[in-house]
């Protein structure tokens, strides 16, 4: 790690509030994530400073446009308009940027709130918990539905036909007696 990005980080840290610094730790990880999954992208390379998220929560931040100096932006102005722009491909160094900023938000949101940082595979595990239980729900409801719309359709045969609900027939076509087993023959359950 260069020392314009060490210094940029420890600014990051030592001269805002918390809340900027998870704020800044936050969408820097998601710019610099953007690049690193679409390297091709160009739109991922070019943020405009007058975009309001930038503004405050990169350009506001006391450092923030030293460290992304520090891994390879410049500032330039294109058609009157003053842009952020990335030309590098040194990924490793973007990945390694993203790790630090993960370390960094969490322990600055754990002061923040006053609770340790979360465990992310723990976090995951929760959040796949809730995601299944959304789906679980999601199917019972379904199947609820069809389970009434079935018994709204037998109820309507049934009243087309002159029965009430519990005079329904409960096999065969419509006038037809229920069959009975042969003589000497029992029926079991």
């Amino acid at each position: 790690m260069s020392d314009s990005l060490a210094k940029a980080l420890i600014t990051i840290e030592d001269k805002n509030p918390t809340r900027s610094v998870v704020d800044f730790c936050e969408t820097a990880q998601k710019i610099f994530t953007n690049i690193v999954e679409h390297p091709d992208d160009p739109k991922f390379r070019r943020l405009k400073c007058r975009n309001a998220a930038i503004k405050s929560k990169i350009l506001g931040c006391r450092g923030g446009d030293d460290l992304f100096k520090a891994v390879g932006w410049t500032k330039v102005v294109v058609d009157m308009e003053e842009l952020l722009v990335y030309d590098g491909d040194d990924y490793n160094l973007l990945s390694s940027v993203v790790a630090k900023l993960a370390q960094r938000q969490a322990t600055a949101a754990s002061n923040f709130t006053g609770k340790p940082p979360s465990d992310d595979a723990h976090r995951q595990a929760v959040l796949r918990k809730v995601q299944d239980d959304k789906l679980e729900r999601a199917e019972r409801q379904r199947v609820a539905r069809q389970v009434q719309a079935a018994k709204e359709q037998q109820e309507q045969r049934a009243a087309e036909l002159g029965h009430g609900p519990a005079e329904a027939p409960a096999e065969g076509p419509p006038g037809e007696k229920p069959r009975t087993p042969p003589r000497g023959h029992t029926c079991r359950d």
